[in-house]
Formats: structure tokens, C-alpha cells, sequence
């Protein structure tokens, strides 16, 4: 009896041993899958450039983006607190989507293939049950129309896209119940002769207009509803004008191009600075960028050395501030002035700092 009860021990603990293994592999698959990314962001939530996360406090705006398996997790954050949160879930080829604002949830979403199937739109009084529900219709690749319901599914309105045999949108018709159980066109547009103008939806309610004619090229993209950058191109036969509007920021842009498209002049136009410059070239090579920046006068001097690029020196006011030189792809030397005279001698690698070296008292 006693070997048997000793047998059967050895049993379980070689079971709870077994299962104690497969339990910790599990927790060390999980935590590998699980990755962390931070990106310096803006107020739209755009992912503009990786960063480490002992830099996340040097930016206004921060996406954080956690990675397990077959579910993404972006965090827009604002001076540390969540402004706003996506999560996203895989399975086989569908994507669902959920969306928060201040941590209430305002949208969710189906994608297939990469396209908006379905979208159920919630109000901030009442997250649990689906204000308004979008069912997209596509055909060979593109939108051909959009169904509204309310939550009780009682049909709100409806938009149907008319394209040439080419895929190109000619008009959009906009029909709306009315009170008595027909429908109205609630509005429409199509291209004129000579010039074509479009709408594109995506599923993360941004929008894009198109607008061209044989000078002019206008894009416009909206977030929600609210214009958020406009690009105006009007191209002549002497030079292309480009003008940029950014509304949030209250920022505009226009830069000249000559001809054979080199910049010629810019102006930046915002709350806090307005920036003027001015490019000079030589047989086809830049020469100097001569700039104005809330009235600090700012000149950059541009001559062929031992590098592929340029090497500057750089005044302000008249007064020698710094000078570059480049040698090879990421090497340069910095040389460093405080009143006309060479203070520091600074040589990096790439942004890399790996040498520093006074010149205050060198008589050279």
C-alpha cells in the first residue's frame, strides 16, 4: 500500500510540475508578444515619429502603442493623462475597432481588406446602446454608397456614389426620409468641364477633397467634420505657388517655386512668429538662405567642401554665429563663435556629440 501511495505521489507532483512549466512558458510567450512603442504626436493622434519612452515627457502630445498578439492598443496622451484611446482586434481577416474619448467609448467599427464595413456611433449620455449604425458599400475596390440606421434600425438616411466607367466620382446623391415616408436629394456635386473634384472616406472619420483643373490642385482633409490642412497649387508657366493652411494651428504657408521647381521664397504666417525666406542660387547650386524670423535677421552661406553636402556658415544679424563643416555621409564639424570670435570645436557623428574642444585663447 505504501509503495503505491508513494507512486501515486511521485505522479502528481510530476503532473503539477508539468503544468507548472507549461504555465510559465505561457506567461513568457505572453510577455514577449507584448511590445510598448511611444510616438511624438499632435492633437489628431497621428503617429509622426517613433521616440523613446524617457523622452515621452518632452512633447505636448504622445501616442503609446501596446501590441499583444492580435490586439493593438494606441493611447493619445496629453501632458501624461489619455486624451483619447483606439483598440484594435484581429480576427482572421476582420478588424474591429473600438474608439474613447476621455475614456468613453464613441465608435466602433468592422473593417475587411482594409475597408470600412461598419461603423456604430455612440453619444456621450449613453455608451451602451449604439446611437447611429453606417453600413458602407463597396465593389471592385471602391465606395458605392453608405446606409444610416438609428439604434432601433429604423433607416435615417442613405448616400449612393455615381463614378465613370473610368472609377472616377461624378456625383453624389444624399437621400434623407421625410415626413411623409419619400425621400429628398439633401445635396450633390459633380465635375465641370475640364475639371474633376472628389471625395475620399476612410474608417477613422477623417475626409479628403480633391480639386484639379489644368493650373489649380486643391486637397483638403477633415476631421470630423472640421477642416484640419488645405494645399492650393496654382502652377504657370514661370512658377508653381503653393499655399498651406492649418487651421488648429492658425498657421499659413506659402512657398514659390520656380520653373524647373526650386524653391525661390517662403512665408510662415502664425500666432507666435512669422518666418520670411529668401533662396539664392549660382549656376543651379544653392548659395545662400537669407531669413527673417520675428525680426531676427538669419543668413546662411553655402559653399562646395570636402563633403557630398554643402558646408554653411551661419549669421544672424550680420554676426558670425556657427560654421559646418561636412565630411562623408555622417560626419561634420561645428565650429561655434560668440561675438564674431571662435569659442568650441564640436565633431559628431550623425547627432552623436564624440568630441569637444575650446578655442577660447587660440591665437590661429
Amino acid at each position: 500500500m505504501n509503495k503505491r501511495h508513494s507512486s501515486q505521489r511521485i505522479i502528481l507532483l510530476l503532473v503539477w510540475f508539468a503544468c507548472t512549466l507549461t504555465w510559465t512558458a505561457a506567461q513568457e510567450q505572453q510577455a514577449t508578444d507584448s511590445t510598448t512603442q511611444f510616438f511624438r504626436s499632435n492633437s489628431l493622434g497621428m503617429a509622426v515619429e517613433e521616440v523613446s519612452r524617457y523622452r515621452v515627457d518632452d512633447y505636448e502630445f504622445v501616442l503609446r502603442r501596446i501590441t499583444n498578439g492580435a490586439s493593438v492598443t494606441e493611447t493619445l496622451l496629453r501632458g501624461g493623462k489619455e486624451v483619447q484611446r483606439a483598440e484594435y482586434e484581429w480576427k482572421g481577416q476582420i478588424k474591429y475597432g473600438r474608439f474613447y474619448e476621455q475614456g468613453t467609448l464613441v465608435r466602433e467599427t468592422v473593417e475587411a481588406n482594409g475597408r470600412l464595413q461598419e461603423e456604430r456611433l455612440f453619444t456621450v449620455a449613453d455608451s451602451s446602446n449604439a446611437a447611429e449604425r453606417r453600413v458602407y458599400e463597396w465593389s471592385k475596390g471602391e465606395l458605392q454608397g453608405v446606409e444610416v440606421f438609428s439604434d432601433d434600425q429604423t433607416p435615417l438616411a442613405e448616400e449612393k456614389y455615381i463614378r465613370s466607367n473610368e472609377g472616377k466620382l461624378l456625383q453624389v446623391i444624399r437621400n434623407a426620409p421625410d415626413s411623409s415616408g419619400g425621400a429628398r436629394v439633401a445635396g450633390s456635386y459633380s465635375s465641370l468641364a475640364g475639371s474633376h473634384s472628389q471625395w475620399h472616406l476612410t474608417g477613422q472619420e477623417t475626409s479628403y477633397f480633391f480639386y484639379s483643373n489644368q493650373k489649380n490642385r486643391i486637397s483638403e482633409q477633415y476631421r470630423k467634420g472640421e477642416l484640419v490642412y488645405r494645399k492650393e497649387v496654382l502652377k504657370t508657366e514661370e512658377s508653381t505657388v503653393i499655399d498651406e493652411l492649418y487651421p488648429l494651428e492658425e498657421k499659413q504657408v506659402r512657398s514659390v517655386y520656380s520653373a524647373d521647381d526650386r524653391i525661390l521664397n517662403s512665408r510662415t504666417t502664425a500666432p507666435a512668429e512669422t518666418i520670411q525666406s529668401e533662396y539664392l542660387y549660382q549656376n543651379g547650386e544653392l548659395t545662400e538662405l537669407r531669413q527673417t524670423k520675428n525680426g531676427t535677421v538669419k543668413r546662411v552661406v553655402y559653399t562646395q567642401g570636402a563633403g557630398e553636402q554643402a558646408d554653411e556658415a551661419i549669421y544672424e544679424n550680420g554676426v558670425l554665429q556657427k560654421q559646418v563643416q561636412y565630411r562623408g555621409e555622417d560626419r561634420r564639424t561645428e565650429v561655434l563663435y560668440r561675438n564674431g570670435e571662435a569659442v568650441a570645436r564640436v565633431e559628431y557623428e550623425g547627432e552623436e556629440a564624440v568630441s569637444r574642444e575650446s578655442l577660447i585663447g587660440d591665437s590661429r
